[in-house]
């Protein structure tokens, strides 16, 4: 972004700096507007979901979309009506079918929320997402669920419930190395798909 905003400002040449003044001034000095677009924030490297190969997973550190939800008769965005923390987004409840009771116990034990979403109409525990919100996004990219870390970046998504275990898995793995560090539990080397 500073990098961007030198480029509008170090401007040399006067005829230029002429046409980049007329643009801002027609933008009525709206950033949104007047300014290059800034890529969206990417996290670094780590408590992100992981490819077998050890890569990090297409999506994982991205800024989560933000949208609003209806959950027994409030409507609101989705910190607001969960309160934060991790969260579990699917496609209705198909893929919590997969979860396991060490996979419901460890997202019970962080205080992640199960945020099951629903187009029409929704169950009384389930969420009923916007038309233009969570559930069209999921699957144009082909998923079926996805974990959203606290800090609104997304950890990781699977395409089905046997991935959505799998990214549970890793989340509890990823969650479990530092906190046995900070104990003082010897940790064993990183495989190579860690490295």
């Amino acid at each position: 972004m500073s990098m961007a905003l030198g480029q509008v400002i170090c401007v040399l040449d006067p005829d230029d700096a002429a046409a980049r003044d007329a643009r801002m001034i027609a933008a009525g000095a709206d950033p949104q507007h007047a300014l290059p677009p800034t890529p969206p924030p990417v996290l670094g490297d780590g408590v992100l979901q992981r490819t077998p190969d050890g890569n990090r997973a297409p999506g994982a550190g991205h800024l989560a979309p933000q949208y609003e939800l209806t959950h027994q008769g409030r409507t609101a965005l989705l910190d607001d009506l969960t309160g934060g923390g991790f969260t579990v987004l699917t496609d209705g409840n198909a893929p919590l079918a997969a979860l396991d009771d060490t996979d419901r116990a460890f997202l019970t034990g962080i205080g992640a929320h199960i945020v099951a979403l629903f187009e029409n109409s929704a169950p009384p525990e389930g969420y009923l997402d916007a038309p233009d919100g969570y559930l069209p996004h999921l699957r144009e990219h082909g998923h079926a669920a996805a974990i959203v870390r606290p800090d609104f970046y997304l950890f990781g998504a699977a395409g089905d419930g046997a991935g959505l275990h799998d990214l549970v898995r890793q989340l509890r793995e990823h969650l479990r190395r530092p906190a046995a560090r900070a104990a003082g539990v010897p940790q064993p080397l990183p495989t190579a798909a860690e490295q």
